[in-house]
């Protein structure tokens, strides 16, 4: 899992804990992307991008 501040333009890593991404949450608004890849046993894989999944802080 990943995440972005910039509409997708730098990724970070976010930890995954027991199913739960513990995505960013900086002071002041703006929005978080997120990536998140899926790999089964035969190596198969699919990669999903949302840009602005969601907002943060007061509206602006």
């Amino acid at each position: 899992m990943a995440a972005s501040l910039d509409d997708g333009r730098a990724w970070r890593p976010v930890p995954v804990k027991n199913g739960v991404a513990l995505a960013p949450q900086p002071g002041g608004s703006g929005y978080v992307s997120l990536r998140g890849t899926a790999t089964d046993s035969e190596r198969n894989a699919v990669t999903v991008t949302v840009i602005r999944a969601y907002g943060y802080g007061p509206p602006a």
